[in-house]
């Protein structure tokens, strides 16, 4: 039998054989790397959460002032953790609404974890001090001077009344003079006028001469 014969071409048989086996092994090779992404993808959750925890911090509020009771409330409420200390004698703190908070530890507005612990100062509500009364300052009056003294008006004098108005007189107009009539002397003129002599001698001048 010659080299020729015996390399025989595959069959189909082979040739699907050889299919199969490259397709499950792409499909391993392709599961592998999925895995490992999905590794890369956990390793890097912790990054993630961490970075929300800062985020999510508390900020811690402002509790000088208050009744511890009232502090501790407020503060468990944002999930932290109180310790208080009596900062005038140490004294043993029994009811906490009895006591005032008078300095914190934690500054106001810092950022802690849940579950933190907030030391606080307090000292009880029977060994503040009173706040002293101020004395009043005298206040010097100074009296005003007395106001001089005015004397009074005299009492007004009432005018007498106007006097009632009287028209003058009228001024006096003498008489107009009577003329006594003329004496006729029974001369008539030629133009009918009467003379009023009674001598003839130059009558009725002017008048045209004596007519009778």
């Amino acid at each position: 039998m010659t080299a020729a014969q015996s390399q025989a071409p595959p069959s189909k048989g082979e040739i699907l054989k050889k299919s199969l086996a490259f397709v499950v092994l792409t499909g391993l090779l392709l599961t592998g790397c999925g895995g490992k992404q999905m590794s890369a993808s956990s390793a890097a959750s912790p990054s993630i959460s961490a970075a929300a925890a800062v985020e999510g911090s508390i900020s811690v509020p402002g509790l000088v002032g208050m009744t511890l009771d009232k502090a501790t409330n407020q503060l468990q409420d944002l999930g932290l953790k109180v310790k208080a200390t009596d900062v005038d004698n140490g004294k043993s703190i029994m009811v906490k609404s009895n006591w005032t908070v008078a300095r914190q530890g934690t500054a106001e507005g810092t950022k802690v974890d849940k579950g933190a612990t907030v030391e606080l100062g307090v000292h009880h509500l029977t060994d503040s001090t009173p706040t002293p009364t101020p004395t009043p300052t005298p206040v010097k009056v100074v009296e005003a001077p007395p106001a001089p003294v005015v004397p009074a008006a005299p009492p007004a004098v009432a005018e007498p009344p106007a006097p009632a108005y009287v028209p003058p007189a009228p001024a006096y107009v003498p008489p107009a003079p009577v003329q006594a009539p003329p004496v006729y002397g029974g001369i008539i003129c030629k133009d009918g006028y009467a003379w009023p002599g009674t001598t003839r001698q130059g009558a009725c001048h002017g008048h045209g001469g004596i007519r009778n």
